[in-house]
């Protein structure tokens, strides 16, 4: 399960996307996200239950695995085996669908999700990591991967990477959040 941090940070990221480009695929990431805050309805089905539960919310994720893959699931039977209202989906584009999903199912848990976009790498407690932060998480997770000298220096200069684009993503959240404050 993502931390709280994170989602806000997708949400926002998300948000910034879809308005300077239009991406269908970032508004449905967006619609999941308000969705399973209470914000809005199902962003596939138009459900309106609330609160936004795990069945709920799984049963949206295949509403949008329907739509988003072309394919035929029996949404009937997935909603009576979760034990929820069946709801047709709505006609929203397939890249829409795609973004509910991926967002679904990240927020979900689901094996092999990972977010949907690159988020900032940050602390429990919402802070941004410095490289020398990122460095020491990844060589304490897997110390032995990186015994030679040439494999530490190769992990620095990856993770050096990772840093200046988490950093870089977090300032266009921020940018994103004070352009909304300003307007």
């Amino acid at each position: 399960m993502p931390a709280p941090a994170e989602v806000i940070d997708l949400h926002w990221l998300a948000y910034r996307v879809h308005s300077d480009i239009g991406s269908a695929r970032c508004a449905g990431i967006s619609g999941a996200l308000a969705w399973v805050s209470g914000g809005s309805a199902g962003p596939v089905t138009g459900r309106t239950e609330k609160p936004v539960t795990e069945a709920l919310a799984r049963a949206e994720m295949w509403a949008a695995i329907a739509i988003s893959s072309g394919g035929r699931p029996n949404l009937e039977r997935i909603c009576a085996d979760l034990g929820v209202k069946y709801r047709p989906p709505l006609a929203v584009e397939q890249s829409w669908a795609e973004g509910v999903w991926l967002a679904l199912r990240w927020l979900l848990g689901e094996q092999g999700a990972d977010a949907p976009m690159t988020l900032p790498q940050r602390s429990p407690d919402g802070a941004l990591l410095t490289a020398d932060e990122l460095y020491e998480r990844t060589l304490a997770c897997a110390p032995s991967q990186y015994d030679s000298r040439e494999q530490r220096q190769a992990l620095h200069a990856e993770i050096q990477q990772i840093a200046r684009k988490s950093h870089a993503v977090a300032d266009l959240i921020e940018d994103t959040k004070r352009r909304l404050s300003a307007a």
